[in-house]
């Protein structure tokens, strides 16, 4: 994500809590990319790499990010919706009831 794109999504959100923003873009970038490095985290999502650290930490610690011992890449945790539940959640209400 470029500088400018940010921006405009900085904007956008308004009152948004960048923290918990920025935890999401990293769990959307894992979600369409399995497998993937700190670095390629850290500029995929043009973060600090300090930023980067802890916000993978924290998911880590959650569960809804994994760290392969071989290689030290990064996937989805147990937490983290799969294409089933996330589909579940989005039905609507009446249809969970049928």
């Amino acid at each position: 994500m470029c500088a400018a794109t940010r921006k405009a999504d900085q904007e956008t959100t308004g009152s948004a809590i960048q923290p918990l923003a920025r935890g999401l873009q990293v769990l959307a970038l894992l979600s369409r990319n399995e497998n993937l490095g700190f670095l390629q985290i850290q500029r995929a999502c043009g973060l600090s790499k300090g930023t980067t650290a802890r916000i993978l930490q924290t998911l880590e610690r959650e569960g809804w990010v994994s760290k392969c011992m071989v290689g030290s890449h990064y996937r989805l945790g147990a937490h983290a919706p799969t294409e089933r539940t996330m589909a579940h959640a989005m039905a609507p209400a009446e249809s969970l009831f049928l």
